[in-house]
């Protein structure tokens, strides 16, 4: 049974960011609860900035009376060293997040309220930008992603940048996949989150509670293009970089996740890729009545399932709210093409 009480493992995966750690260690010294928490940073060994890491956590260690454990491991991979810390952690509940996410308060006090059901195995909460005061000033990135959680609790059907775990559940369903993670692919979030929801339990976001992202500070002095991903929509370059590295290898982490996603989600991403081409044959036909019934019906259900039955964008203005569902139809659309894109050309490969 889940109590206020209950002992919560916080597993940080550092890396070049000491000034951002800091003050994520310091939002932890600051948790409701923080009196039953452990905190367990995993290094990696090859960080530039491992002497000033372990700085910081000494002077912490020194200031708090929360224990601390310090574990390395061999190489930079954000998913392997939340797994070490995983299974070396010592509470029922297990936290995962990284070094650079100012928490809120109540993060664990609220977690352990929503982990009181068995059905669900954990909570999870999107990121706020540093700095931002008007929301309008937010990265179109967080629009579409961790801010249309702002507001709302919802099932959902990936980890973000702060989970908390009921270790039994993740310890028999699976961790990580490590050969998904960075510097290999961007879906292994959304892989786990697939895996649990597969097997019948809810991942919930709790969007009531404001974490910030403190990435845009600029701490992590030391560029490391492979461990943040491809930077997505900054620059024609950019979206043509992103579209090959999809379709050279994300294709296959984005099988991953359909291969273990529950039959709906299934479902959703065949509708991406039939979609655009019934409304192309439509159009091809001349059937153009049939064609704009097919985009206002399909967008009439999107907006429903987002703004209604899930409750997104609820702290954005009506236009935004009508308009970022459909931007990210748009996106997924090209994503399950580039995923097929991706297949068919492994398959060309691996036939010659």
């Amino acid at each position: 049974m889940t109590s206020r009480n209950s002992c919560v493992s916080i597993v940080i995966r550092a890396y070049r960011r000491p000034g951002n750690l800091a003050k994520t260690l310091e939002s932890i010294s600051r948790l409701e609860g923080s009196q039953n928490t452990e905190v367990i940073i995993v290094l990696s060994k090859d960080d530039p900035a491992r002497n000033e890491v372990l700085r910081v956590i000494n002077e912490y260690a020194r200031c708090y009376t929360i224990p601390i454990k310090v574990l390395e491991i061999d190489m930079n991979s954000a998913t392997r060293a939340w797994n070490e810390g995983i299974r070396n952690s010592t509470c029922d509940y297990v936290m995962v997040m990284p070094d650079d996410v100012y928490l809120n308060e109540k993060t664990i006090t609220r977690s352990l309220e929503l982990l009181r059901s068995n059905d669900v195995a954990a909570v999870t909460y999107p990121a706020y930008p540093y700095g931002i005061n008007d929301l309008r000033e937010a990265p179109m990135n967080y629009k579409l992603h961790h801010l249309k959680f702002l507001g709302t609790i919802s099932n959902i059907n990936t980890v973000l940048f702060v989970t908390l775990f009921k270790k039994d559940i993740i310890m028999k369903l699976g961790l990580y996949r490590e050969d998904m993670g960075p510097p290999y692919t961007i879906h292994e979030d959304w892989e786990l989150g697939s895996r649990i929801r597969r097997h019948g339990y809810k991942l919930i976001v709790d969007g009531t509670l404001k974490q910030i992202h403190l990435e845009d500070q600029g701490d992590n002095t030391i560029s490391n293009g492979k461990d943040n991903g491809v930077r997505r929509g900054k620059s024609l370059h950019g979206i043509l970089n992103y579209a090959r590295q999809y379709v050279n290898k994300h294709w296959w982490s984005m099988y991953q996740v359909l291969r273990i996603s529950p039959l709906s989600q299934r479902l959703e991403y065949t509708w991406y890729i039939i979609s655009p081409i019934l409304l192309l044959t439509l159009l091809l036909i001349h059937e153009y009545i049939y064609a704009v019934m097919l985009v206002t019906i399909t967008f009439i259900v999107m907006e429903l399932v987002n703004n209604v039955v899930k409750g997104y964008y609820r702290v954005f203005g009506i236009t935004q709210r009508i308009a970022y569902p459909v931007i990210t139809y748009i996106a997924r659309n090209v994503r399950a093409y580039l995923f097929l894109a991706g297949l068919i050309k492994n398959m060309i490969k691996s036939r010659r």
